[in-house]
C-alpha cells in the first residue's frame, strides 16, 4: 500500500540516500586505489581485492537480501543495511593493513547489498501503481548521481584531505540515514502474512555467493592476472558444477532463495534478458572507449574524463522522461525508444576513424546515455511489476545481479573481441594488442560495435516478444 503525505517523502529521501551512498562507495573507492596502496605499503594487485570484496558481496548477496526482504520486510533489511554500511565505513577509515581493509570492504558490500536490494521496492511502495515509473526515475537518479560524483569526490578528498577522509564522509552520510530514518507503521512481511513459517534457504544463498566468486574469477581481468590464465578451465568447470547443483537444490527446497518458476513468466524472463544485454553493451563501451579517446585521437586523461560525463548527464534527465512516459503509456514505447537510441549510438561507434572529431564519440556517448535513460525506468518497472508482490524483492535483487554481471561480461567480451580482431586484421593471431597502432585498433574497435549492434537488435526482439504487462502495473 502506498505511503501518504510527509511520510512518503521521508521514506523516499532515506531510500535515495541509501542508493546514492552505496554507489558512491563503489565508485569513489576505485580512484583511491593507487594512493591507499602506497599509504599501506602494498601493491595495486593486492589492493584490487578490496575492490573485488565489495563487488563480490554486493553482487552475490543482492538476490539473497532481496528475498529476505520479501520474507521479513524490506524496511527491516534496509535499516540493518544502513547500520552495516555506516559502521563498516568507519572501520575502513581506521584500517591499518590491506587484509583489514579487504575484510571491512566486504562487510561494507554486505550492507550495500542489503540497501540496494530493498530500496527500489520501498520506493515503489511509496507511490501508487500509476506512478511506478516516476518512482524508478527517482531511484535511477540517485544511482547515477552516485556513479557520477563518486570519482570526483574521491579524487578531491584524496588530493586535498586524506584517503581516510573518504570513508569518514561515507560514515557521516550513513549515520544521517540511520538517525533520520522514517517512523512508519510496521510492514506486513510474507512470513507474517502466512500461517506457515518461511525459512531462509542458507544453502542456496551460499551457492549464489560461490557462483558470484567463480564468475568474477572467470571474467575479471585483474583476478586473472593474480592466478594466471591456466586456472580459467578449472573455474569454468567449477562454475558449471555449482550451477547444476544450485538449480537441483532450488528445485527441491520448500522455500528457495530463487523461485525458479518465476522464469516461466515470459514477460519477466525476456525483460531481464534485455536488461542484461543493455548492461553488457555499457560494459563494453566503458572498457574500450577510453583507449580510443586517449591513445588513438590523442585526448588528455582529463578530457577523456570530461567526455565520459556526457553519458550520465544524458541518462539522468531522460530517466525522468522515461519514467513519466511509462506512467502515461506503459513500458513498451519508452523501452523501445531507449533501445533504438542505444542501437543508433553503437552504430555511430562503428563510424569512428583514427582522425575522427571528438564530437562523434561524444554523440555516441550521449545517444547511449539517452537510450539507457529511457529504457531502464520503463524496463525496471515492467520487471518488478510482472511478478507477484511477495517476490518483488527477489526481482529487484535479480536486476542488481544482472546489472553487475552484464558489466563484467561486457568488459570481458570487449577485451576478447579487441584481441581477436587485432590478430585477425593484422593477419597474425600471435600479434600482441597495441593501442598505438591506430588503424588496426580502430578495425578491431569496429568489430566490437558491430557485435554490440547485433546484441541490441536481439534485445529489441526480446523486448517486443515479451507480451503484455499485467494491467495492475499499467497498460501496454
Amino acid at each position: 500500500m502506498p505511503v501518504n503525505g510527509h511520510s512518503r517523502w521521508t521514506l523516499l529521501g532515506n531510500v535515495l540516500l541509501g542508493q546514492f551512498l552505496t554507489w558512491l562507495a563503489a565508485r569513489a573507492f576505485a580512484v583511491s586505489l593507487p594512493t591507499i596502496a602506497q599509504a599501506l605499503d602494498s601493491s595495486i594487485l593486492a589492493m584490487t581485492w578490496a575492490l573485488i570484496a565489495y563487488q563480490l558481496a554486493a553482487v552475490g548477496l543482492s538476490i539473497v537480501f532481496g528475498r529476505l526482504g520479501d520474507i521479513y520486510g524490506h524496511r527491516k533489511v534496509c535499516n540493518v543495511g544502513f547500520v552495516t554500511v555506516t559502521l563498516s565505513s568507519l572501520l575502513c577509515s581506521l584500517a591499518q593493513s590491506v587484509p583489514q581493509l579487504v575484510l571491512f570492504r566486504f562487510v561494507e558490500g554486505v550492507g550495500g547489498a542489503m540497501v540496494r536490494s530493498t530500496s527500489r521496492v520501498l520506493a515503489l511502495d511509496a507511490f501508487p501503481e500509476r506512478e511506478q515509473g516516476k518512482a524508478n526515475a527517482y531511484v535511477n537518479t540517485a544511482n547515477y548521481s552516485g556513479l557520477f560524483l563518486g570519482p570526483v569526490m574521491g579524487g578531491f578528498l584524496i588530493e586535498y584531505v586524506h584517503w581516510r577522509a573518504l570513508f569518514v564522509v561515507l560514515f557521516l552520510m550513513g549515520l544521517a540515514g540511520v538517525v533520520f530514518k522514517p517512523k512508519l507503521e510496521e510492514e506486513t512481511s510474507s512470513s507474517e502474512a502466512s500461517s506457515n513459517p518461511v525459512s531462509v534457504d542458507y544453502v542456496g544463498s551460499a551457492f549464489l555467493l560461490l557462483m558470484t566468486l567463480l564468475v568474477t574469477l572467470l571474467l575479471d581481468r585483474k583476478v586473472t592476472e593474480l592466478f594466471g590464465a591456466g586456472i580459467k578451465a578449472l573455474v569454468a568447470l567449477a562454475l558449471a558444477g555449482s550451477l547444476f547443483a544450485f538449480i537441483r537444490h532450488e528445485g527441491k527446497t520448500a522455500n528457495p532463495v530463487v523461485h525458479l518458476p518465476i522464469f516461466k513468466n515470459r514477460f519477466f524472463t525476456l525483460s531481464i534478458t534485455s536488461h542484461l544485454i543493455v548492461q553488457l553493451i555499457t560494459g563494453l563501451i566503458v572498457f574500450i572507449m577510453p583507449f580510443y579517446l586517449q591513445n588513438v585521437i590523442g585526448m588528455s586523461p582529463s578530457r577523456v574524463g570530461t567526455m565520459f560525463l556526457f553519458h550520465p548527464l544524458m541518462t539522468i534527465p531522460f530517466s525522468w522522461i522515461g519514467g513519466i512516459m511509462t506512467d502515461k503509456m506503459g513500458s513498451k514505447v519508452p523501452a523501445a525508444l531507449g533501445l533504438l537510441a542505444t542501437l543508433t549510438g553503437v552504430l555511430l561507434g562503428s563510424l569512428l576513424r583514427v582522425d575522427s572529431h571528438w564530437m562523434l564519440p561524444g554523440a555516441m556517448l550521449c545517444l547511449t546515455g539517452i537510450g539507457q535513460g529511457l529504457f531502464f525506468p520503463s524496463n525496471q518497472t515492467a520487471i518488478i511489476g510482472s511478478v507477484p508482490k511477495e517476490f518483488r524483492g527477489l526481482a529487484n535483487g535479480m536486476l542488481l545481479t544482472t546489472s553487475q554481471l552484464g558489466l563484467l561480461l561486457g568488459t570481458s567480451f570487449g577485451g576478447f573481441l579487441l584481441s581477436w580482431g587485432f590478430g585477425y586484421f593484422s593477419g597474425n593471431f600471435k600479434t600482441a594488442l597495441d593501442v598505438k597502432n591506430g588503424p588496426l585498433f580502430v578495425s578491431a574497435l569496429h568489430l566490437n560495435y558491430y557485435a554490440a549492434a547485433a546484441l541490441c537488435l536481439f534485445a529489441i526482439a526480446a523486448s517486443s516478444l515479451r507480451g503484455r504487462l499485467p494491467a495492475r502495473v499499467g497498460g501496454e
